[in-house]
């Protein structure tokens, strides 16, 4: 039997070593792009595009970024410089999807581990198209922008436009076809608002991803009104917030009644 020499062996491990380099970048590259295109599509349409959970999907991504870029560092595939040059710039989009979605619909992310991932997925998408993206006037320009729009996007949804949302009260329809929520906008020294959403309970599941409809946005009130808020739901279609009259001042409360049939 012949024996295979230390240089077929090296070769062997170096083409094994490309070929997971090349295989792991498409897949962290289809998964950059997946959220992103996904959720502003399906918004053009109506529909809400999501995965089943921000945290676990921002550690899919931390993952899958750094495992690219330590594989980079020990064995160099010239066949994926081209897709790390979209590594940043799809960052980018995620990190929009994640502080749109925080912004105004829900809270995405929110556990201090899911900051974290999200943080190692950014460092380590930004280093894959700054270090090992092809060509050199593509990776110079693409990375300025995305370093640039990053550090925008961070500056501006962490100090100014992002609001602290916080679940104070669900509950679901009789026949379970909907969800009302009460969230409590904490804005800081911005202000805050007490806001109900409703929300289909159905959805169309992708594998690690759902589609469903928009929530809807039923009332909107000053902040603190959530402490004294009751939902019910007098049908299937009719949710009635009940509510102080004159939060500040008087005891006596009103109910208002939501037709879902009139909300757009």
């Amino acid at each position: 039997m012949k024996k295979c020499t230390s240089v077929e062996v090296n070769f062997k491990r170096s083409r094994k070593m490309k070929r997971a380099i090349r295989v792991l970048t498409v897949i962290l590259v289809v998964l950059e792009a997946v959220l992103p295109f996904g959720f502003f599509i399906c918004r053009a349409f109506g529909y809400f595009f999501e995965p089943f959970s921000y945290t676990v999907y921002a550690w899919i991504l931390a993952a899958f970024s750094a495992d690219v870029l330590v594989l980079h560092i020990f064995g160099k595939e010239e066949t994926s410089s081209k897709l790390c040059l979209l590594s940043a710039p799809l960052s980018m989009l995620t990190l929009a999807v994640y502080e749109y979605v925080h912004t105004f619909l829900l809270t995405a992310c929110n556990e201090i581990s899911g900051v974290i991932a999200l943080t190692v997925y950014i460092i380590c998408s930004i280093t894959l198209t700054v270090v090992y993206g092809k060509p050199k006037w593509a990776e110079i320009l693409i990375s300025a922008l995305s370093i640039l729009l990053t550090a925008f996007l961070l500056f501006c949804g962490l100090i100014f436009f992002l609001p602290e949302n916080t679940a104070r009260q669900v509950v679901t329809s009789p026949k379970g076809t909907y969800q009302a929520e009460v969230f409590d906008r904490d804005g800081g020294a911005a202000g805050g608002a007490t806001i109900v959403r409703v929300r289909n309970t159905g959805s169309l599941n992708l594998l690690i991803y759902k589609v469903s409809a928009m929530p809807k946005q039923v009332y909107n009130g000053h902040w603190g009104e959530f402490y004294d808020m009751q939902l019910t739901w007098k049908d299937e279609k009719h949710l009635v917030i009940t509510k102080r009259a004159e939060y500040t001042s008087g005891e006596e409360f009103t109910d208002i009644e939501i037709n879902l049939n009139t909300v757009e």
